[in-house]
């Protein structure tokens, strides 16, 4: 899969928008995205093709001092998701939504606070489909 990252800003080379992106989690000062400056910055993931998700997990950064407290959600079709509750500790906040079947989602933070806003981690899953129905045999006793 495809993706690009973008950002409204970054601090310089080692906190770039990919570091939310790379699957590691809680690294201060690596492995993370900080805005340069910003206190409500934005930062987008795209894809070539469609990309079908309902979940996305946040992880702020892990200093106490930048905070992206939550902001809104928007998807390529168009439509937008509220954020509010990210913890200040780099802990995990989860959002759930109906199915996206999108090219790009972007993340604009509100009432963030600290010099450098950002992310450590912007988890996005894939719904998981229920296991198809097992069949039960059932078994029936002839007596003679």
């Amino acid at each position: 899969m495809d993706r690009r990252s973008y950002a409204s800003s970054y601090f310089n080379d080692n906190y770039s928008p990919g570091k939310a992106f790379d699957g590691i989690i809680g690294q201060s000062g690596s492995s993370e995205w900080a805005s340069k400056g910003e206190q409500d910055p934005w930062i987008q993931l795209n894809w070539e093709t469609n990309q079908t998700f309902n979940k996305i997990i946040f992880h702020d950064r892990p200093n106490l001092d930048d905070w992206a407290p939550g902001g809104t959600l928007t998807f390529s079709d168009e439509s937008t998701v509220t954020v509010s509750g990210i913890p200040n500790d780099g802990s995990a906040y989860t959002v759930t939504f109906p199915d996206k079947s999108v090219t790009w989602v972007k993340f604009q933070v509100s009432g963030g606070s600290g010099p450098n806003v950002g992310l450590s981690e912007m988890k996005i899953f894939a719904p998981v489909h229920p296991a198809a129905e097992t069949s039960v045999l059932e078994t029936e006793t002839v007596k003679n």
